[in-house]
């Protein structure tokens, strides 16, 4: 009796665990919108290939014919049934020096691995040397296969553009691109609708979004202090957030905030300090005036590099549209000078990138079109100086900042001419359309 009672408990036992593993991986699958067997899909320059066998425990080291700060090595990789439970990741070992890449759960095919820390790390990966791979919870197919090198613009000479859509945006895709740097940053909206801790202070929600807006602007002007940016070479526009898609609409429309009630953009813009854009600058939330916003800055600040959301993989559309308005003041001025650097906040096809734990790389975000959009890709990987300036700006901010997927050692940009930006501009507007391209 007392061994079928037993029994009964342990099947009980591992219905209820099968249940609750089925749920938590039914809400995993619920936060892809793309299937994680599919493959990744990059468009690489042919002339950044190297090709290497790649074995069931690593490859050596090929020869490449300059100095490289950046690679990535093309792999095939199956899961293992264990990665229902638990995270598939590689180690990529090398000198002491072991990097870990996260993958989705149950993911299979073609992805790409990210080697850049170990360029940072190790003094001089040698031809011929063997760069040591182990797989948890997963596994890949040996043969030949593609190690793609970049070697990227010394930053030290470069005057830096940063754009962000919203007050947090800068810090968490560009802290270790601008600090130390000459760069200027430019916050779009004052992101008056992001979470917030505050809401039990107010009464009503337009009274909380105005202080929150209010308190993000300030954030935007002196948080990139933390990176040795001046307060002066900071400036928040003060456009509405969630609003630039609608703007874009309708150029010439005037945005009513309906989260604060006005359409004065001088509600935000009354905090800068700065005399990047002078202030009897119109202040109308229009499209039009975003883009003769930025056309001025452009003139003014003259940058060899632009920092701003890439528009085919970040999904937010504050995003996509900062760069939108970017690209049109480009074309305006005829800029082909200098390059875009193009970062990834929200990915397009899942919340849960950038995978893994802090201390793992961030790997390529997950797109599907064989559309060529970049020259060079540029993984920057932090000192550990950097890194630690990087969690204060962040925990500095009066937003919720997940810091398991924000605070990374990398930060990654896909690079390419301004002259190319009209192309990037007609890729977003007309070949872009995400739902035809999940696979």
């Amino acid at each position: 009796m007392i061994f079928f009672f037993g029994l009964g408990l342990l099947i009980s036992a591992l219905i209820v665990v099968f249940f609750y593993a089925y749920c938590i991986e039914r809400r995993y699958r619920e936060s892809f919108r793309y299937n994680p067997k599919a493959d990744y899909n990059y468009a690489f320059p042919e002339d950044s290939s190297f090709q290497v066998m790649l074995e069931k425990d690593g490859f050596l080291w090929p020869s490449p014919k300059t100095d490289t700060d950046t690679a990535f090595l093309k792999v095939s990789v199956h899961s293992n049934w264990t990665s229902i439970f638990f995270p598939p990741y590689m180690e990529i070992h090398s000198h002491g020096i072991v990097v870990k890449q996260y993958f989705e759960k149950t993911s299979s095919g073609i992805r790409y691995v990210n080697l850049s820390p170990l360029l940072a790390k190790v003094p001089t990966l040698v031809p011929g040397e063997k760069l040591v791979i182990k797989g948890h919870h997963l596994s890949w197919a040996s043969g030949v296969t593609d190690l793609y090198l970049f070697q990227n613009l010394e930053l030290k000479r470069a005057r830096v553009l940063v754009l962000a859509p919203h007050p947090d945006d800068a810090e968490i895709a560009a802290f270790g691109l601008y600090n130390d740097q000459d760069a200027s940053i430019i916050t779009i909206t004052a992101g008056e609708r992001g979470k917030s801790k505050y809401k039990r202070f107010f009464k009503t929600p337009q009274k909380h979004a105005l202080f929150q807006g209010k308190i993000r602007t300030w954030d935007s002007l002196v948080i990139p202090f933390w990176g040795n940016i001046s307060p002066k070479k900071c400036l928040n526009l003060g456009y509405f957030d969630g609003t630039l898609k609608t703007m874009a609409c309708n150029p010439d429309q005037k945005i009513h905030s309906e989260s604060i009630g006005t359409s004065d953009l001088n509600t935000f813009r009354q905090y800068n300090i700065s005399d990047l854009l002078p202030r009897d600058t119109p202040a109308e939330p229009t499209w039009n005036n975003l883009v003769t916003d930025l056309e001025r800055l452009l003139t003014k600040i003259n940058p060899s590099i632009i920092v701003t959301p890439n528009p085919l993989t970040d999904g937010s559309p504050d995003h996509q549209f900062t760069t939108l308005a970017l690209l049109e003041a480009l074309q305006r001025i005829s800029s082909i000078q200098g390059s875009l650097y193009l970062y990834t906040v929200h990915s397009a096809y899942t919340t849960r990138w950038p995978f893994g734990t802090e201390e793992s790389t961030v790997s390529l975000p997950p797109f599907f079109s064989k559309l060529s959009f970049f020259e060079k890709i540029y993984a920057l990987h932090l000192s550990s100086d950097v890194y630690n300036r990087k969690f204060f700006a962040l925990d500095d901010l009066h937003v919720a900042i997940p810091m398991r997927k924000f605070l990374r050692m990398d930060e990654l940009f896909f690079v390419t001419p301004v002259k190319e930006a009209s192309a990037l501009r007609e890729m977003f507007l007309g070949n872009f359309a995400l739902k035809d391209q999940v696979p």
